[in-house]
C-alpha cells in the first residue's frame, strides 16, 4: 500500500503545487506537499479497505501524512527534509495525541532514507514539482521508494539493535492494519 501512497502523491503533487502557486515557491511546495501526502494516504487506505488488508479508515493517518507532506515540501535538501519532516511530524503527533511516543531512531532513519533515495533516483519532490515525471520513470520512483524503505529499516535496526528481518515483518503487518 506504500506504493499506492507514493504513486498517488507523485501523481497529485504537480497539480497541487500549481494550484497553490499564488503562495510563492515555498508556500506552494508546503501546501502542495500537504495535499499530495493526504491524497496518498486516502488512496492507499482505500486500496487497503477494498482488498481487506485494512479494517477501518484512519483520519489520523491522513492528518499525519498531510503534516509530513507539508513539512517535507518546505525544506531544501533531501536529508534535511527527511530529518525535519520526521522530527516535526512526530512532535506534532505526540503533542496532539496522534502518536504515542517520539522516536529518535525514526528521525535518523528518515534522514538516511531521504539521502539514499536522493542519491539513487533524485529527489521525489522534483517529481512532485513536475520535473519530468512520465510513465517511463514512474516505476523508477517506486523502486527508489522501496530502497528508501529498506534503508530506513536498516537504520532503525542498527540504532535500536533490533532484527532487520523482524522489523520488516512488523512493518508489513502494521501496514496491513494501519494503512
Amino acid at each position: 500500500m506504500a506504493a499506492v501512497a507514493v504513486g498517488v502523491a507523485i501523481w497529485a503533487g504537480p497539480g497541487a503545487i500549481a494550484f497553490f502557486e499564488g503562495l510563492g515557491t515555498v508556500g506552494a511546495a508546503i501546501a502542495g506537499g500537504a495535499v499530495a501526502g493526504a491524497a496518498g494516504s486516502i488512496a492507499s487506505q482505500g486500496v487497503g479497505l477494498a482488498t481487506g488488508i485494512q479494517n477501518s479508515f484512519s483520519f489520523k493517518s491522513v492528518g499525519l501524512a498531510a503534516i509530513a507532506g507539508a513539512v517535507g515540501g518546505g525544506f531544501g535538501s533531501a536529508v534535511t527534509r527527511g530529518v525535519a519532516s520526521s522530527a516535526i511530524s512526530q512532535g506534532i503527533g505526540v503533542a496532539t495525541g496522534l502518536q504515542d511516543s517520539f522516536s529518535f531512531a525514526g528521525v535518523a532513519a528518515a534522514g538516511v532514507a531521504a539521502g539514499i533515495g536522493n542519491a539513487l533516483g533524485g529527489d521525489t519532490l522534483d517529481a512532485l514539482r513536475g520535473d519530468g515525471l512520465t510513465g517511463a520513470n514512474f516505476a523508477s520512483h517506486l523502486g527508489v521508494g522501496a530502497a528508501r524503505l529498506i534503508a530506513s529499516a536498516a537504520t532503525r535496526s542498527a540504532i535500536e539493535g533490533s532484527s532487520f528481518t523482524g522489523l520488516m515483518r512488523l512493518w508489513v503487518a502494521a501496514a496491513r492494519q494501519l494503512r
